[in-house]
């Protein structure tokens, strides 16, 4: 795999955290922490986190599975039952910390699925501490046994596919109830709806589609530049 295995501190009960970073942080630069699928960390992430990269961003892909990687669909969907958010939030606290001492001016967090769902609970759990500068969620929502949203204070770009059958992970439904949550509580949202299904940015889906990946990068990518800009 690309990108350099580094170690950083967490207050994880299992202790430090690892991740492969993308780039070289120096001060001003641009930050997002990537947080994957519940697969773990593998080539399709890689592979964002390269693309992520190449658009101008110093890339953390936080290792939240701590060096597992699902290929079966019945054990990773397992893993992300039994899953603790609120403790998985600790070691996207310990990502963003690492990337801002290193250089990085403001630091963003894009999660994809089951990320996706991390990334919402980490920004509404470290809310109070001010150091998640932006959150992109794609193509997955949490649970509201989890966390309340309307704590979160950074601004929001949601990105979901109309046709996504994923029910309780990022239905229409899904995802429709978590906007008017946020909207309710005056969060900086962006919903950004793309003409696709589950997971559409991952070539490994059959529900991959190219042009609406196309539009997805170039959202993502000018929304991280604006809400990250010093």
């Amino acid at each position: 795999m690309a990108g350099e295995r580094i170690q950083y501190s967490s207050k994880h009960p299992s202790g430090d955290a690892t991740g492969l970073l993308f780039g070289k942080p120096k001060s001003g630069s641009k930050g997002v922490v990537l947080i994957h699928e519940w697969w773990g960390i593998n080539k399709s992430i890689v592979d964002m986190a390269k693309r992520i990269q190449e658009a101008g961003f110093v890339v953390l892909a936080a290792d939240v599975f701590r060096g597992t990687i699902y290929t079966d669909y019945t054990p990773a969907l397992e893993n992300a039952k039994t899953f603790d958010y609120l403790t998985g939030s600790r070691d996207i606290l310990a990502a963003v910390q690492y990337l801002k001492k290193a250089g990085c001016s403001k630091v963003g967090i894009l999660g994809f699925s089951f990320g996706a769902a991390l990334a919402m609970v980490s920004a509404a759990a470290l809310a109070k501490q001010n150091v998640i500068d932006a959150v992109a969620p794609l193509c997955g929502v949490p649970r509201q046994d989890i966390i309340d949203l309307t704590k979160i204070k950074c601004p929001v770009q949601g990105h979901y596919g109309s046709k996504d059958k994923a029910k309780g992970i990022s239905s229409p439904a899904d995802y429709n109830n978590m906007s008017s949550i946020l909207w309710d509580a005056k969060v900086d949202l962006e919903m950004c709806i793309y003409d696709a299904g589950h997971a559409f940015p991952n070539p490994d889906y059959a529900a991959y589609d190219p042009d609406e990946t196309t539009k997805f990068y170039a959202n993502v990518f000018a929304f991280f530049h604006q809400k990250l800009s010093s």
